[in-house]
């Protein structure tokens, strides 16, 4: 019998690019590209005792976590209803305490109070999209078409597409279940770096700055989720296959809220 071998799926099929620490690069150098070499030289650098913590401003940057997107399909710009009906697609945005699958010679962790910070301003620059395609806007935290919640688990995310163009395509991949995952965009203010037990390197994000929340089809973090829900709300965030009985209560909030709207 033919064996199979697993095959473990990374971020771009490639090491993912992270800010260092200066102190890392300033004695070692620039990291390698191929993964091995990449894994080897971030155990080198934990080991050396070299400052494992990167809080320099000029280290910062944008960083997104899934792996490479299908190209869009060919659009019209004809109006069309949503597979959904109008109503959102909602779940797990970032996971708190959970690793990540391999990044390229490291695992990530975001620490519960990653974005205690941030979340006080209220996210209104924070942007919805089809895997973090620029040219793919789903909804804004300032249209109130991207909402956002703080949790004791992690960062959840209710999110309303538009109902043309690129819109209706997700939500029928969400609908359908093809689509399952999302995926932040997110500068690292501050961190650190260690070794487990088995002497792989694990990256822990202990602040940061969110940007973007995207619905992808392979995200970095296998618990985010991503769902038909049945409207907006914790009361009312129902993924649809649990079924008209799961909603019978909560039928009555939805006509409140609307009329509180």
């Amino acid at each position: 019998m033919t064996s199979r071998r697993r095959i473990e799926r990374r971020p771009g099929g490639r090491a993912v690019d992270v800010p260092f620490p200066a102190g890392w690069i300033e004695r070692f150098g620039e990291p390698p590209r191929e993964l091995r070499a990449r894994r080897a030289w971030i155990v080198a650098c934990i080991r050396s005792g070299v400052p494992r913590g990167n809080d320099k401003p000029e280290a910062r940057y944008l960083e997104r976590r899934s792996l490479p997107a299908p190209a869009l399909p060919a659009l019209t710009c004809q109006a069309r209803e949503a597979v959904a009906g109008g109503n959102w697609i909602g779940g797990l945005l970032v996971p708190f305490g959970k690793r990540s699958l391999d990044l390229g010679g490291f695992h990530e962790v975001f620490d519960p109070h990653a974005f205690d910070i941030d979340s006080r301003g209220g996210w209104a620059d924070v942007t919805g999209h089809w895997a973090h395609r620029w040219d793919a806007l789903l909804g804004t935290v300032k249209a109130r078409t991207l909402r956002l919640q703080l949790s004791h688990d992690g960062i959840h995310y209710e999110l309303e597409p538009p109902r043309s163009g690129l819109g209706p395509y997700v939500a029928e991949l969400v609908e359908r279940g093809d689509v399952h995952g999302a995926s932040l965009g997110f500068i690292e203010l501050a961190g650190d770096w260690d070794l487990d037990e088995q002497g792989m390197a694990v990256r822990t994000v202990r602040e940061a700055v969110l940007l973007e929340a995207s619905v992808v089809a392979s995200p970095a973090y296998e618990q985010t989720t991503a769902a038909i829900m049945a409207g907006f709300g914790r009361a009312l965030a129902v993924p649809r296959k649990l079924g008209r009985l799961a909603l019978v209560g909560r039928e009555l909030d939805v006509q409140r809220h609307a009329m509180a709207l």
